[in-house]
């Protein structure tokens, strides 16, 4: 399954995507983020609190990726 997502940010420049979630099930689920020509993952950790958990998209070294994104501009 394929999920999309339409991002504004204020200005251009690097930004990390975070993930808020619930995931109840006893495995890890790992999710490939692509932006443009950019990739990177989310590894889904178990997470059934009655609170969210969260995690941040990494690289292949899983430190955080940081994503460019072009700012919003005004006509």
């Amino acid at each position: 399954p394929t999920i999309g997502f339409d991002i504004t940010v204020p200005e251009s420049g690097p930004y990390v995507l975070m993930a808020t979630y619930l995931h109840p099930e006893r495995f890890i689920q790992r999710v490939f983020v692509k932006v443009d020509y950019q990739r990177g993952m989310l590894e889904i950790l178990p997470c059934k609190y009655q609170f969210a958990c969260r995690q941040f998209a990494m690289d292949e070294n899983k430190r955080p990726k940081a994503f460019e994104l072009k700012g919003h501009t005004r006509d």
